[in-house]
């Protein structure tokens, strides 16, 4: 495959990314949508199964998942 279009195919794959996170980002921020006192254990099962994906995310990234779930980043 031509470089020029590694590139483009690696720049558009990065955005997509951006979008993701930005959206990620902005519905944590909002509880995900959640209200606090409707919480119920399909809820902290949700949550807990999206913390188990992006800490997978996160080490193909090449990033220390644990370290950064612990805080120590």
């Amino acid at each position: 495959m031509d470089n020029q279009l590694i590139i483009a195919d690696f720049v558009m794959h990065k955005e997509c990314i951006s979008r993701l996170l930005r959206n990620l980002t902005a519905i944590n921020e909002d509880h995900l949508g959640f209200a606090p006192e409707t919480l119920n254990d399909a809820h902290l099962g949700t949550i807990r199964k999206l913390q188990h994906e992006l800490e997978k995310v996160a080490e193909l990234a090449g990033l220390d998942a644990q370290s950064i779930v612990e805080g120590d980043d």
